[in-house]
């Protein structure tokens, strides 16, 4: 042990003595700085990506060569460059004392490495590598002209996609952003807390006639502080050029790391023609907004979106999907139309993972889970952040009863969006499912907060998984919803043993035109097997949306191996 000890102390001393430690000292702190221009003039003089790890490269070789020839070769002051002699040849007299000036020289080095390390990594840690949650609240409206009232929703809504394309961005949806349109009194870091947003965008947009004018700014929500704000100014047929602008210059302030794919991505025009662009963007405006009669408008302008561009991918999307709001959660004539314009998206724009997404919806509830699984796969690999995908990928596993990973896909959806209501219904419906009735609980407690609904029928459904039939009977209807109320009296009074009451409130059901899914439902906890397996027969002969949870309900369990059920589920490809 101590002979090695020695080796290694002599070979430490032979470099000292051929100066090989001074070389690579002066040479890291070279490298270092080297390093560090090249990282920072890539992005203004829009260098190619390979530049860096290319100068990375010859900085290796050139280390590699720097230390070879340190260990041969010596600079001396009165011969100039010599081969250094072996520590055998060379008496200690003749050692020549080190230059103090090499050594202040080191030493400078050292503290050159230290201090750069010291401040490229501070920062960074502090607010460049921390994750990057954006949010991008609508923008303020200065247009005159009530034709352009849609466009700081829009807009808006727009940068959120573009902005999505980087993945080292998380994004805020819109839906859950634009519940701050009108509370512009609350601070940022307020917004930003409630957001789950480390970083705020917001701006103003004025449209006349074919100028338009854009404001951005970026703040940090912590402190409210501004990093970034710019003007774009020039005419609407440039809109997609200002729009890639900001993002790139986004992401630029943010130091964000943008791949070949993601410039791809940013740089691709979805359309030619501006005047279908507009139509586009009043179609989102009035789908975004929601209700029946919106709806309708929404895809009179998407149609004429389409009129002028046929090959313009996107109002292909949001059409197939306002004929999904219209099918009534059946396989109606409206569900033939979704499908039918989002296939045409998809074969103009296979990489949209929303137009992906609703087809893996499409195809679930026309039972073909395989497909619908690719889809969902082929979704969370384009676009991994988006939370459309992340929160449609946890209903889909809710389906297959995966728990596990609907969960996981939920939560990660909400990471970023703790607002997202679709997201909330998601994990409550995996959370009750899978039997963890507190979690359910505490998610709808979330979910009631934020003044959403969707949720009416689950919510009486846990209440009777819990046995909490004194709520059911002594509340109000839960968010005023009276026919998600009746389904829970049903059920109550079935399990209570009130027959005639229990029945009164199917036949107020029946006359409502519920879903007969939810039916089936009440009479199931009233153990009323002849009317479970009837009712069920006629959801799946309507084919109700609904139905594809069959196999995993808790409602159900205790029927799935009645042969009526069995061969339903058979069907459906569920068993």
């Amino acid at each position: 042990m101590t002979q090695q000890s020695n080796k290694l102390s002599r070979f430490w001393q032979e470099l000292k003595r051929r100066k090989v430690t001074r070389t690579i000292t002066v040479y890291a702190a070279a490298a270092f700085v080297t390093l560090e221009l090249v990282s920072i003039i890539v992005e203004p003089l829009k260098l190619p990506e390979w530049t860096l790890p290319f100068i990375i490269v010859l900085l290796i070789v050139g280390f590699i060569i720097a230390v070879i020839l340190s260990w041969i070769y010596d600079k001396h002051p009165e011969g100039g460059i010599v081969k250094t002699e072996s520590a055998e040849k060379i008496k200690t007299e003749d050692i020549p004392v080190s230059s103090n000036s090499w050594k202040i020289a080191s030493y400078i080095s050292f503290v050159v490495i230290v201090a750069l390390i010291v401040l490229n990594i501070i920062p960074r840690t502090n607010l460049l590598q921390e994750t990057k949650i954006l949010a991008v609240l609508p923008f303020e409206n200065w247009s005159a002209d009530e034709a352009y009232a849609h466009l700081g929703n829009a807009l808006a809504n727009e940068i959120i996609t573009e902005l999505s394309k980087v993945r080292d961005f998380h994004v805020v949806s819109y839906t859950s952003a634009s519940r701050y349109k009108d509370k512009r009194d609350l601070s940022i870091p307020q917004i930003g807390r409630e957001l789950g947003a480390n970083f705020i965008i917001e701006g103003t947009v004025e449209r006349q006639n074919d100028r338009v004018s854009i404001h951005v700014q970026v703040i940090q929500a912590e402190n409210d502080n501004n990093i970034w704000a710019n003007e774009y100014t020039g005419d609407w047929k440039d809109i997609f050029i200002i729009q890639d602008e900001i993002a790139l210059n986004v992401a630029a302030q943010l130091e964000a790391v943008l791949t070949n794919e993601d410039r791809a991505r940013i740089d691709e025009n979805p359309t030619g023609n501006p005047e279908a662009y507009d139509f586009y963007l009043k179609g989102l405006y009035f789908y975004e907004e929601g209700g029946d009669g919106l709806t309708i408008e929404a895809i009179s302008r998407f149609k004429e979106a389409i009129r002028l561009d046929s090959s313009f991918a996107l109002p292909w999307t949001y059409l197939a999907m306002c004929y999904w709001r219209q099918t009534d959660y059946s396989r109606s004539a409206q569900f033939q139309k979704a499908k039918e314009a989002n296939e045409r998206a998809l074969e103009l724009n296979p990489n949209l993972s929303i137009a992906i997404v609703n087809m893996a919806e499409i195809l679930d509830n026309e039972y073909d889970f395989q497909g619908a699984e690719e889809q969902i796969r082929l979704a969370l690999k384009t676009d991994p952040n988006n939370q459309y995908v992340l929160r449609n990928a946890g209903r889909f596993y809710t389906i297959l009863g995966e728990h596990a990973m609907s969960i996981a896909y939920c939560k990660q959806a909400l990471q970023d969006d703790p607002n997202n209501r679709a997201a909330l219904v998601y994990l409550m419906r995996a959370y009750f499912y899978s039997g963890q009735f507190e979690n359910a609980r505490a998610t709808e407690k979330m979910h009631d907060e934020l003044g959403y609904k969707g949720n009416e029928v689950l919510h009486y459904q846990l209440l009777l998984d819990e046995g909490l039939l004194d709520m059911i009977f002594s509340e109000p209807p839960y968010m005023d919803a009276e026919d998600a109320q009746s389904v829970g009296l049903a059920a109550a009074y079935f399990i209570s043993g009130d027959m005639e009451m229990g029945e009164k409130q199917i036949i107020r059901l029946r006359e409502t035109g519920i879903l007969y899914y939810h039916i089936a439902m009440a009479y199931a906890y009233g153990v009323h097997t002849e009317e479970v397996c009837t009712w069920l027969e006629r959801s799946f002969e309507k084919r109700e949306t609904v139905l594809i949870y069959l196999a995993v309900d808790p409602a159900f369990a205790s029927y799935r191996n009645e042969p009526r059920i069995m061969a339903i589920l058979q069907k459906m490809k569920l068993l």
